[in-house]
């Protein structure tokens, strides 16, 4: 696999438009590094890893899901009618059409544990709403 810490950010916005990593990946990699180097270095002010791989969790579920829907809503079109559609349109629809049950299945689960953070999150906080 190539080190994606080493990889220049072109090539690597390529990777995960290719699907050759995940989001989730690439941060995770750049954490261990960060873990890595930063005692010697001490560059990183403020260490917010958690959010950080949360936010990569978030983008794989919201892409994944976001390519099943297309496919399931515009799948058939594209087929029957490939120059109707939209440049983003067709490219959402042909990520969809990509997908396997292994992809869908993890964007699943990602799914819910953040489903499950932001209720957690909700619970430890107390919200007050006033009516106008």
């Amino acid at each position: 696999m190539t080190d994606v810490c080493a990889t220049d950010a072109v090539t690597l916005a390529g990777m995960l438009r290719r699907r050759e990593v995940s989001a989730r990946e690439v941060t995770t990699a750049h954490v261990r590094r960060i873990e890595d180097v930063d005692g010697a270095v001490n560059a990183v002010v403020t260490r917010t890893f958690d959010a950080a791989l949360s936010r990569a969790a978030r983008a794989e579920v919201f892409r994944t899901r976001r390519a099943f829907r297309f496919a399931t809503a515009f799948g058939t079109l594209l087929r029957e009618h490939p120059g109707r559609l939209g440049a983003n349109v067709t490219w959402n629809v042909k990520r969809g059409l990509e997908l396997s049950v292994a992809d869908l299945s993890r964007a699943t689960v990602l799914h819910a544990e953040l489903a499950g953070r932001i209720s957690e999150f909700f619970e430890s906080v107390e919200v007050r709403a006033r009516r106008r």
